[in-house]
């Protein structure tokens, strides 16, 4: 059932992702151009602010999965829950308390770049997405239950539910002239009901029980200190993309800030192309780390997740070179030319990191998080320090310059050193990598060369050469590219396709 779960899993994380970004092509632009630069600058700063603070579940959430994966036909899973759902309590009420304090702070620390209208907006929204922040908590270990029993199934269904609701009822407000607030308020009543909806779904289909007495010191000691450092690596992931951004707010002001939003809003699409299956291997690393052969059978699952998602990711990359800045024009206007150039050069190598990302999964399943933990940190630093020196005279492009220096040199240098120490197969995954890109960087060049020499100024002719880019690129890929192993998934996908339509 687990096999299936996660194959289901990821079948279900590509249709909301194709669903999910059919819906961002018709509906960004709208949103965009209803709001204005300065509107969506003030939400895209709340979002980070928020997206910080809500970085203390994080840590915790994982350690949920991880122990509660491990305790499953424990008779004392109850008290572990329980245990889960104490400490959430705590966390929510402290991330109310983190985000008023700084709602009410908002004058002092917006003052030099925003309007007294925006700091009165951004006070509101903070406190609204405070208060859901804090419920939210509550329903979090249900959330990671469901993870860790691998219903993954049910949880992509619930994410395409939540990305067709979200713009039907966003719509309505913004042609009724209701901007920044009332997109937050819709925003997050959204996700507080799909929580909900999770919780619901633990209680009644998975016959989850809490108790909140028996709670074992041993276990806590075990437990708060994965959490800890989870929550820590996070949290300076979340400074590493988003501190940027929110300096820009402070030093460089609102228009700028939305030109780094939307460039990191395309690399955050970027992400979800191997995200949502690199998300669905915790469980499977914590038991195959179990294994006496444990992190040989992980370092072979490893080959085989990075060959496919760097076929994906290398797909994606290449035609965002081709067609990506005529698509920013047309999609966002001309006044996010700039948001193109920098999600276009974080792109390209964050794709290494993002082939790779299943190894987070393998340092969480061993506790070898320490290290990574001391690179962040540094990366950190160096996020602030250059953001605010680029920043200032740059603009959206100088904080992108930081982020492509920390990823190359700390991201994809000094981590893939740490991976080959653990005895990861780091040599056959690059191998692998360059392997499959030079078909990428084959038809890249052929059709930047194309374009160079076509004037199209309509929304069918890009379509239809971006159809022609696709069929291309992906039959160099099958016959040059992909193994036996491989071409059985896509043609054991394609027969099942098939039956249903003949059913």
């Amino acid at each position: 059932m687990a096999v299936n779960q996660i194959k289901g899993g990821a079948i279900l994380s590509y249709v909301s992702l194709v669903i999910g970004n059919i819906i961002v092509l018709l509906y960004t632009p709208f949103m965009l151009r209803m709001m204005g630069q300065s509107e969506y600058g003030i939400y895209s700063i709340c979002n980070t602010i928020s997206s910080t603070i809500a970085m203390l579940d994080a840590g915790l959430a994982l350690a949920a999965v991880k122990f509660i994966t491990e305790n499953k036909d424990n008779r004392d899973l109850p008290s572990i829950i329980g245990t889960f759902f104490v400490f959430y309590t705590g966390l929510g009420l402290l991330a109310l308390v983190i985000s008023g304090c700084i709602a009410e702070n908002a004058t002092a620390i917006f003052s030099k770049s925003m309007t007294s209208y925006e700091i009165s907006s951004v006070r509101i929204i903070l406190w609204i997405t405070g208060v859901y922040l804090a419920l939210s908590f509550l329903t979090s270990v249900f959330v990671a239950t469901v993870v860790a029993y691998e219903r993954f199934i049910f949880i992509k269904i619930l994410d395409i539910i939540r990305s067709c609701l979200l713009p039907l009822l966003i719509i309505p407000f913004l042609l009724e002239g209701y901007k920044a607030i009332a997109m937050s308020t819709i925003t997050v009543c959204v996700f507080l009901s799909i929580n909900v909806a999770k919780m619901i779904y633990c209680l009644t289909k998975l016959k989850i029980r809490i108790t909140l007495h028996g709670i074992s010191p041993v276990f806590v000691k075990q437990a708060v200190p994965f959490a800890v450092l989870i929550f820590v690596k996070l949290l300076l992931d979340n400074v590493y993309w988003s501190g940027g951004h929110l300096i820009l707010g402070i030093v460089a002001g609102t228009i700028p800030a939305a030109v780094f939003a939307v460039a990191l809003q395309m690399k955050g699409y970027f992400c979800a192309v191997a995200n949502p299956v690199n998300n669905l291997f915790l469980p499977r690393c914590v038991s195959l780390s179990k294994e006496a052969n444990g992190m040989q059978l992980i370092s072979q699952l490893f080959i085989k997740v990075s060959r496919i998602q760097t076929i994906l990711l290398g797909l994606v990359v290449s035609g965002y070179v081709v067609f990506g800045e005529q698509f920013m024009v047309l999609w966002a206007g001309s006044d996010y030319i700039d948001a193109y150039r920098a999600s276009l050069i974080i792109m390209i190598p964050y794709m290494v990191p993002l082939a790779q990302g299943i190894l987070n999964s393998v340092l969480q399943a061993y506790n070898k998080l320490r290290y990574q933990l001391a690179v962040f940190v540094i990366i950190c630093l160096i996020v602030v320090i250059g953001s605010f020196i680029l920043g200032r005279l740059k603009g959206a492009m100088g904080a992108a310059y930081v982020l492509v220096f920390v990823i190359v040199v700390f991201e994809i240098i000094v981590m893939n050193l740490y991976y080959k120490k653990l005895g990861l197969n780091i040599k056959s995954f690059w191998t692998n990598f360059i392997k499959i890109m030079m078909p990428y960087i084959f038809v890249t060049l052929l059709y930047k060369f194309i374009l160079s020499n076509l004037n199209l100024s309509s929304w069918v002719y890009w379509i239809i050469i971006l159809i022609t880019f696709v069929l291309v690129t992906l039959a160099l890929e099958w016959f040059i590219v992909l193994n036996v192993e491989e071409k059985g998934y896509v043609n054991t996908l394609w027969q099942r396709v098939l039956k249903r339509k003949r059913a």
